[in-house]
């Protein structure tokens, strides 16, 4: 899928994937304001950062069972997304994502978020990753290996 293929689509509701579909590239889907539910394939290798950001309908993520190792940045994935409640990323092989700097600022309804088991060293920037995120009570956060994280600033702040 191209790169802002979608982008500012106000009237986008509901997307479901084909299976077919490897990779989402970067703002697909940024500011598409109605987007309330996505369906991703298990084929899906690779998501690119800036993917969902504001977009601010939507309130479930559940992003596993696919192979994305391929991923290397998920910076502002999800970022200005203030309607998100949950957050599943459990399932993902996160072995090359090194950048998660404003994975979810600003979702100020986030209230849980779901991390995998990661026994390498895989996140190096981790800044602002929760900023903002008012209603966060729920996360397992520490099971993430952050021992080469060079920036963790501002990882929680104005988070609960």
């Amino acid at each position: 899928m191209g790169f802002s293929v979608f982008e500012n689509d106000y009237n986008l509701k509901n997307i479901t994937f084909s299976k077919k579909l490897q990779r989402i590239c970067k703002n697909s889907f940024t500011n598409c304001r109605s987007l309330e539910s996505v369906i991703f394939p298990s084929g899906l290798v690779k998501i690119e950062n800036e993917v969902f950001s504001y977009c601010t309908s939507l309130k479930k993520i559940q992003l596993t069972g696919f192979n994305n190792s391929n991923n290397t940045n998920m910076k502002n994935m999800f970022s200005y997304c203030s309607s998100l409640e949950y957050l599943d990323l459990s399932g993902l092989d996160i072995n090359r994502d090194a950048n998660c700097m404003y994975l979810c600022q600003y979702c100020s309804s986030l209230k849980e978020a779901r991390f995998p088991v990661l026994d390498h060293q895989a996140i190096v920037n981790a800044g602002f990753m929760f900023r903002e995120c008012t209603s966060l009570t729920k996360t397992n956060i520490d099971v993430l290996d952050l021992s080469h994280n060079t920036n963790m600033s501002n990882m929680f702040s104005h988070a609960t």
